[in-house]
């Protein structure tokens, strides 16, 4: 029965408007035999229990042209667009009587400066924040940087013998450089994990907001379209009754008529740029979240998003007019006219109801179809590609470094040899071995009671040499400690005990055969003898003085590198200069030739030379290079002119690969490529001349940190006098 119909559930603030709808109620009931009799009519009955439970009762629904609809007692306002605290929906009053010109120009510059910004943000996310990571030529670079540099022994860690694609894929925070390729795999690990499904939910609220923007758009289109044309617009009060007749109407404001211009300027420089910067933050903020393969970046960005999309309603709540405000609370929405469709009558406005359900099945279809075409054309090439990064840098072997060898040019390989069971370096043993921290195994802490308690053993390795201090001097021998971790190798070298085996052998014994690789732990041993005169043996030469003749400016066992440069102690060389000044006997006079040939000091201390030179294997060619061109330039008549590319090619390789060295050492005094000398110079002489110091760079009777001077070996070519350092004393008497 009507009466059901009025029911005090309904809402006080809609009072007015259900009142009127109930009258239209009881009209479309006085018509009740037409209703009955018409497919389709406004009467439906649903069967429903009545509120006792013991009768069905009908529940009539009633829909009117308008498509307000009344159901269950409960009225719903048919189609309409929701006015909003927005600069787009406050410029529907600009120009109006109801505004004032200020607050008009207000309202326009609010609109333009959210339109400006949104714009601007639109853009600058577009050009600068969209960027592909994991582009065609990003993934080119990865595989370059692991077949390159990822593998290779100059980048490795040489302590705790991994290569850097181990540490890259294990993301060791100790990683000294590979920074960017390590931030890389710690993002794509952690997406591989649930970063599609993050990712996907945030896109879907993102297109949910977008489309949200759209509908009202629309709706705000169709709102403006279908209200009549006049000479000017109308915003009136309209009177809508009570449900008491005798009540007064309430009245409320609406938009009654606009005029064409207005529409025009509505629906040109209202409704299309809103659309249009919809449109394209929705389209730039799809590709911006499908690009950020961090997670905290996705849910930082996806706030960002929705910032940029609400700046016209914090621009307008924080700065627009009181009275542009009161008028869009008052206005409150615009009616959106059901669309006229022929040979529509009273008997079939069910179906009006029918197009609501319709329109929010699109809005949902909208939604579920902007997601699918995302996903294909944005996430699922991105975990493709995300695959793929991660495979190039992680899969496969990792555990090897290589090297090329520059004499043959094969490319050198080997597998590391980590301890994975290790969790400190040797290092880290001694220093945590003098801290002894009270620490021990935790659930948590995937590491062993017995991996804790390897350091606490007190092995001789593990053991540092221990300075001794107190209260007066501590400070000082800490500012040593200091000096010394800063210092090269030859300043360090001065306060070592020139002695063999001058310190505690549970430390003396370990060191020595790790700087030796095993060969020797006693400077007794014969192979510390041949390791003495090789560059990279300086730890041999500080451990073991004495045997690699650090004190022996006669015939050192360590030959070209019996400096402190090379490790030898600085009370070692003290006391050569001693030794040289004792030794009154001692000749003033060159080594013969042959004696570079037989003598092993001799043969050692060329050998010195060309290791010194040939130090730094990325410098080799260049070195070779510029030997080659030396020689061209002065001595252009020993350079074949038939083929001189061919010559210097040759003269080249020869530097490079040994093949001079070898030439010297079996005694032929050739300046490369089996050219001899030019003024057939040999031993000393060949040695101190000027064409050797022009081709090498290098004065060998010069008074050097960084090798041995040949006075010694050499005085008579190095014009030796009396008093002069490094030189017999015989010399000049």
């Amino acid at each position: 029965p009507p009466s059901a119909l009025r029911t005090s559930a309904m809402p006080q603030s809609s009072g007015a408007h259900v009142a009127e709808l109930e009258r239209r109620l009881a009209k479309a009931e006085s018509e009740d035999s037409e209703l009955q009799a018409a497919p389709g009519g406004l009467i439906q009955s649903d069967g429903e229990e009545s509120s006792d439970g013991d009768s069905p009762r009908s529940v009539m629904t009633v829909v009117t042209k308008n498509g307000d609809e009344i159901r269950g007692g409960i009225a719903t306002r048919g189609s309409s667009y929701q006015l909003e605290q927005s600069t787009w929906d406050a410029c529907l009053f600009v120009g109006l009587k109801c505004l004032d010109n200020f607050d008009s120009a207000s309202v326009v510059f609010l609109s333009a400066s959210a339109t400006f910004v949104q714009v601007f943000f639109a853009i600058l996310v577009r050009k600068y924040m969209t960027g592909d990571d994991l582009d065609s030529d990003s993934l080119s670079q990865l595989i370059k940087f692991r077949a390159n540099v990822g593998h290779s022994v100059k980048f490795a860690d040489l302590v705790s013998g991994r290569s850097m694609v181990e540490q890259i894929c294990d993301t060791d925070k100790q990683l000294p450089w590979g920074s960017l390729q390590y931030g890389l795999i710690d993002s794509l690990d952690g997406y591989r994990k649930i970063g599609p499904q993050l990712c996907l939910v945030a896109m879907g609220i993102w297109l949910t907001i977008t489309l949200k923007e759209v509908f009202d758009v629309s709706n705000f289109v169709l709102a403006i379209m279908n209200k009549p044309v006049g000479s000017e617009t109308i915003l009136d009060e309209v009177e809508e009754r009570g449900e008491d007749e005798r009540q007064e109407p309430t009245k409320n404001l609406a938009l009654c008529q606009v005029t064409q211009k207005r529409k025009a300027w509505l629906m040109i420089g209202v409704a299309l740029p809103r659309l249009v910067i919809v449109l394209s933050l929705m389209a730039t903020g799809v590709k911006f979240l499908s690009v950020t393969v961090s997670l905290s970046d996705l849910v930082l960005n996806s706030l960002a998003l929705g910032f940029i999309l609400d700046l016209d309603n914090l621009m307008f709540t924080s700065f627009a007019p009181r009275r542009a405000k009161f008028l869009i609370d008052e206005v409150e929405y615009l009616r959106i006219p059901n669309p006229p469709i022929p040979g529509m009558t009273k008997v079939c406005r069910k179906e009006m109801a029918n197009m609501e359900h319709m329109k929010t099945g699109i809005k949902i279809s909208a939604l579920i179809f902007s997601l699918i075409i995302c996903y294909f054309l944005y996430l699922r090439p991105l975990h493709g590609k995300i695959d793929m990064a991660f495979n190039i840098l992680c899969s496969g072997k990792q555990d090897f470094v290589y090297a090329v060898n520059p004499a043959t040019g094969f490319v050198e390989a080997t597998s590391t040899s980590s301890d994975s069971t290790a969790i400190l370096t040797d290092l880290e043993k001694v220093v945590l071995h003098v801290a002894d921290p009270d620490v021990f195994a935790i659930p948590s802490w995937d590491v062993t009671q017995e991996q804790l308690d390897a350091f606490k053993s007190g092995s001789g390795s593990d053991n540092p040499v221990m300075r001794e201090s107190t209260s007066s001097n501590g400070k000082m021998v800490m500012r040593r400690l200091y000096s010394m971790s800063s210092s090269s190798v030859g300043e360090a070298s001065r306060f070592i005990p020139c002695k063999d085996g001058a310190y505690a052998q549970k430390i003396f014994e370990p060191r020595l055969a790790s700087a030796t690789g095993g060969k020797a732990s006693s400077c007794t041993e014969a192979a510390v003898t041949k390791l003495c005169p090789l560059l990279n043996m300086t730890q041999v030469r500080a451990l073991c003085p004495q045997t690699c003749g650090c004190d022996n400016p006669f015939d050192s066992a360590s030959a070209f590198f019996a400096t402190g440069a090379g490790g030898c102690p600085g009370l070692c060389l003290s006391g050569m200069s001693a030794k040289i000044k004792e030794n009154m006997g001692y000749p003033c006079q060159d080594r013969s030739p042959s004696d570079f040939v037989t003598k092993s000091s001799l043969r050692d201390y060329m050998q010195g030379i060309f290791e010194l030179l040939w130090e730094r294997k990325d410098l080799r060619d260049a070195t070779a290079f510029e030997y080659a061109s030396n020689f061209n330039k002065s001595f252009p008549w020993l350079v074949p002119k038939t083929d001189e590319e061919k010559f210097l090619v040759e003269l080249v390789e020869g530097f490079k690969n040994g093949a001079w060295l070898q030439s010297l050492q079996k005694g032929q005094w050739t300046v490369g490529n089996g050219v001899s000398h030019p003024r057939r110079l040999t031993g000393c002489q060949f040695w101190t001349s000027w064409e050797i110091e022009i081709l090498l760079g290098i004065d060998f009777c010069s008074d050097s940190d960084r090798f041995v001077s040949l006075r010694m070996q050499c005085p008579q070519s190095c014009r030796c006098f009396a008093g002069m350092s490094k030189c017999p004393v015989s010399c000049g008497r």
